[in-house]
């Protein structure tokens, strides 16, 4: 057959190359789009386009068509438009199982015996499947999938049910490799949302690489409403996003990691204090601590500029000094019950004068969780910002590779808590960030110095 590939082709393929080689090859060879393909759904529609194509004697084209047919009539029959991604998955898996039950295509063992593909013994593999991917497209909720401009082809879209009856999207990645695999959960920043790929693009091909799980979640967005801005509502999405990636993946549980810049930064510190159950390691950049603090560093001469402004609105109102909603939605708040996860806060020495939040932040949230001994004085936190001078009695930071051009100015340890002050602004150094996530095990001493590191190429990409 000149216009498809034949079934032996394709099973050849998905057993070769699994999911990925399949998606990859149907583009070209049967007319659809690289996005329908990455459907879960549709992947499992392809076994039976090519089982069409070899037991009805039908061509690619011809059995497209076909299936094309049986999805409208699917739709006329259950009297809906479907015209979201969601509703049309749900008619791909009428379309499934109509296709199955007309033209009786369970098994087609004799065929794949026939083909060379039969393992002795065992039963057919790619008949299992097969099988396996339709038991999941009609068992399985229907699930949005679509990718996005800017992130890795592999990551695509998806929507995760929530506890408050709304969906909240999130992009996501799982290797085709069996057996238990880290899980990364990465955070987007102030201004952004799920979808905004820049800096947080380099978490997923970290994972693609490293054959780890990501997720990217929504969180209610930016954090210019209620919901959003570290709100319980929006803690409650971090939790369930990490719950429902533990049911679509083999999830190692000693290796859940959290990181962000920014925003993402101020809502990983939040996790860490909110949760600190799930995490083996939290890594946070530039983040906020304090929420009326930042207010006050946002308003000059009375007027909020846009940071402030979104507070805001967030809050319904401006933070007075003592604001208990400003208080819970602030990693200063709950940093104290973070003592028992490997935390790691960095922050650029030149942020606020490049940037949008001072490093006095990051040293105010290592204060909260650091024992008594290794807390650091307020008055000289506040002097070092204004002076940039390192203050007296407050030891330089030793060398660390992989902070590569992003010198350490200062740090400070205690427990399993980091504080590190580098050469840079409002940025994230993602070969320090992952490669120290990368060492550490939930119940296990946290790892500090990192001798060996998969290098990064500098990116030197800023939160906003």
């Amino acid at each position: 057959m000149t216009d498809g590939l034949d079934q032996r082709t394709v099973l050849q393929i998905a057993w070769r190359d699994g999911w990925p080689g399949l998606a990859a090859s149907l583009p070209a060879c049967f007319g659809i789009k690289r996005k329908t393909a990455l459907d879960l759904m549709l992947l499992g529609m392809a076994f039976k386009t090519a089982a069409l194509q070899n037991g009805q004697d039908l061509s690619a084209k011809k059995a497209v068509r076909l299936i094309r047919r049986l999805s409208a009539e699917s739709h006329v029959r259950n009297g809906k438009k479907h015209n979201n991604q969601n509703s049309k998955s749900h008619a791909d898996t009428i379309t499934i199982y109509l296709v199955c039950s007309r033209l009786r295509l369970a098994d087609k063992r004799h065929r794949l015996s026939s083909c060379g593909l039969e393992k002795p013994g065992t039963g057919t593999r790619s008949v299992r499947m097969l099988r396996s991917l339709l038991i999941l497209a009609l068992s399985t909720p229907a699930m949005s999938v679509e990718s996005i401009k800017g992130w890795p082809a592999a990551v695509t879209k998806v929507e995760i049910p929530c506890s408050d009856g709304t969906k909240q999207a999130a992009m996501w990645f799982n290797p085709s490799t069996k057996g238990k695999k880290p899980l990364l959960v990465g955070l987007h920043t102030w201004s952004s949302n799920f979808a905004s790929a820049g800096g947080d693009a380099v978490y997923a091909k970290w994972c693609i690489d490293q054959g780890w799980i990501f997720i990217h979640p929504d969180f209610r967005g930016p954090n210019w409403t209620p919901p959003a801005m570290g709100s319980d509502r929006a803690v409650q999405d971090v939790v369930e996003a990490v719950a429902w990636a533990k049911t679509q993946a083999e999830v190692d549980d000693t290796r859940v990691y959290l990181i962000g810049v920014s925003g993402g930064g101020h809502m990983a510190m939040q996790m860490a204090g909110r949760h600190p159950e799930l995490w083996a390691g939290v890594s946070a950049w530039c983040g906020i601590a304090d929420i009326a603090q930042w207010h006050r560093d946002h308003t000059k001469d009375g007027k909020p500029d846009r940071y402030a402004q979104n507070i805001e609105a967030a809050l319904g109102h401006a933070p007075s000094a003592d604001d208990a909603e400003a208080r819970q939605r602030s990693p200063l708040t709950h940093l104290q019950n973070a003592a028992s996860v490997p935390l790691d806060i960095a922050h650029g020495i030149h942020d606020s004068r490049k940037g949008s939040v001072p490093f006095t932040h990051a040293l105010l949230a290592f204060n909260q969780v650091a024992a008594a001994a290794d807390k650091l004085p307020v008055e000289a936190i506040q002097a070092y910002y204004d002076s940039q001078t390192l203050p007296a009695g407050w030891t330089v930071s030793p060398p660390d590779a992989t902070f590569g051009l992003n010198t350490p100015l200062f740090r400070q340890t205690s427990g399993n808590t980091r504080v590190t002050l580098f050469e840079g602004g409002h940025e994230i150094v993602h070969q320090a960030a992952l490669n120290w996530l990368a060492k550490q095990r939930k119940g296990q001493p946290v790892v500090w110095e990192v001798k060996d590191f998969i290098p990064l190429a500098a990116d030197g990409t800023s939160g906003k």
